[in-house]
This record gives structure tokens, sequence and C-alpha cells, in this order.
């Protein structure tokens, strides 16, 4: 069963291939003919403001990047970019 959200365990890997273990919430959302996903990430250390694979336990991956990042947080928000690394309606 397809779902429009994700949450739970993910790993952050950047460019250089660091992986940072994350907890994350996920969300498709489509308006009108275009469906983009974007969701929030929890970890202890935030990695820089450049793309970024997003993976899923199941060992899919899904681009993405750091749009927002609130200093004394733990908490980043993320918007992906092509296909989600979960299943969806």
């Amino acid at each position: 069963m397809a779902i429009n959200a994700y949450s739970g365990p993910a790993t952050l890997v950047t460019d250089d291939g660091a992986e940072r273990d994350a907890t994350v919430d996920l969300f498709v959302e489509q308006e009108g003919g275009l469906k983009r996903w974007f969701g929030t990430a929890r970890l202890d250390d935030v990695p820089p403001l450049e793309e970024l694979r997003l993976r899923t336990p199941d060992g899919r991956e899904g681009k993405a990047i750091i749009t927002r990042v609130e200093y004394g947080s733990d908490e980043v928000e993320l918007q992906g970019s092509g296909p989600p690394p979960f299943d969806f309606a």
C-alpha cells in the first residue's frame, strides 16, 4: 500500500561520503500535476548546506538539499529532488 509520508530513521550522505544518522519526517505534496517531496530531519551534526543523498532503511535514496537550519536546534528542513526514497500514492 502506498503512502504519502515517511517518518523514521534515515541516513544523510554528503558529497564526500560522510554519513549522518537522522530521524526524518518526509511528505509528498501534489499541486496540479506536479509532485514534490520535503520534510525535516533531526540529527546531532548538521552537514554543510549542499546537495546530499537521503537513504531510508530499505536502501532507497533520494537527492535533497537542506533549505533551512535553525541554529541551536537539531532540526533542519529538506527539499527533495527527483523521486522520493519512500512509497507514495
